[in-house]
């Protein structure tokens, strides 16, 4: 049992310092990349979810059932601000801000009717649900794109592929863990850091994407959107 104990430990470790990987790789290219509209927000989404996971087993229950909605929502609203600053559609953009606003309302009401649980799982469930529909707009929008260059060359799909592995990953185990019992949470729970590692992976991947190609300006595009 002791050797289980130190390799979830190993495991829980590598996921909070995975996190750190972006400050550190926005650290070493910032002299190369202008773009603040990318460094910034990722460098706080990095910094915020390392110290959230590091010390959240050392924050008591009581405050943690209430961080829990604002944790994601919080990532919820990095996500989105990724999509829709690379979507050009503006009917688009008010779909997302009107669902984003509903969503905001959904989390306060259930931050303040919802009392032990080990997880928000219902607001997960419908971020998965909502992201999942946006990022389908913008690879659609992105087809409809007089764009010579590979979509590969785009950092928000890398960010894109990250988001993906890591809400579909990890979706069913959110949205059933209130109703797992504690041996069964520690079990599946280790599956759900494996996609964290790759989501940060990606996002790394995203960040150097970005650097190479920052030259690459998309809104020169003569796009076939409304």
């Amino acid at each position: 049992m002791d050797k289980i104990h130190i390799i979830e430990k190993l495991f829980f470790y590598i996921v909070c310092f995975s996190y750190l990987l972006l400050p550190l790789c926005v650290l070493a290219i910032t002299k190369n990349h202008h773009n603040r509209r990318i460094i910034i927000p990722i460098t706080v989404y990095g910094l915020v979810c390392f110290f959230f996971l590091y010390f959240y087993f050392s924050i008591p229950k009581s405050i943690r059932i209430n961080l829990q909605p604002i944790y994601t929502y919080f990532e919820y609203i990095l996500f989105t601000y990724f999509l829709y600053i690379n979507i050009y559609s503006k009917k688009i953009k008010r779909f997302i801000l009107v669902l984003s606003f509903v969503f905001f309302l959904i989390q306060v009401i259930y931050l303040l009717s919802t009392k032990n649980q080990r997880l928000d799982a219902i607001p997960i469930g419908i971020e998965t649900i909502l992201l999942s529909t946006f990022m389908v707009l913008f690879f659609i929008e992105s087809m409809s794109l007089d764009v010579k260059a590979s979509i590969f060359q785009h950092y928000a799909f890398w960010l894109c592929v990250g988001i993906l592995i890591y809400l579909g990953g990890s979706f069913f185990f959110f949205i059933l863990i209130n109703n797992l019992t504690k041996e069964q949470v520690d079990f599946f729970g280790k599956f759900t850091y494996l996609t964290e590692v790759i989501k940060n992976i990606c996002f790394v991947c995203a960040i150097l994407v970005s650097v190479k190609f920052q030259r690459l300006d998309i809104n020169n595009y003569k796009a076939r959107v409304v």
